[in-house]
């Protein structure tokens, strides 16, 4: 605004220069990149070994057998109703 303000001033014979050319701005500095206000959300996490293919789980399929034999031993799983 100040600068269009010089240019005007200039062309009319106001002024030799404009004087706002001869202002010099300070360097911006360089920024980190920004993260997400609420952080990483599931969406759009950086997703770690996507390249590499799905490794079985044996500790997790031991595990879920673990609950389901103790689920039948409640008599959870096995689906008869007692009354």
């Amino acid at each position: 605004m100040l600068s269009s303000f010089g240019e005007w001033l200039v062309l009319r014979n106001r002024l030799p220069r404009n004087p706002i050319d001869q202002l010099t701005r300070p360097r911006l500095k360089d920024h980190l990149p920004r993260v997400p206000r609420r952080g990483l959300s599931w969406g759009n996490r950086p997703r770690f070994g996507a390249d590499q293919p799905r490794r079985p789980q044996p500790r997790r399929a031991m595990r879920w057998a673990d609950v389901y034999v103790c689920m039948l031993a409640d008599g959870v799983a096995a689906g008869s109703s007692d009354g």
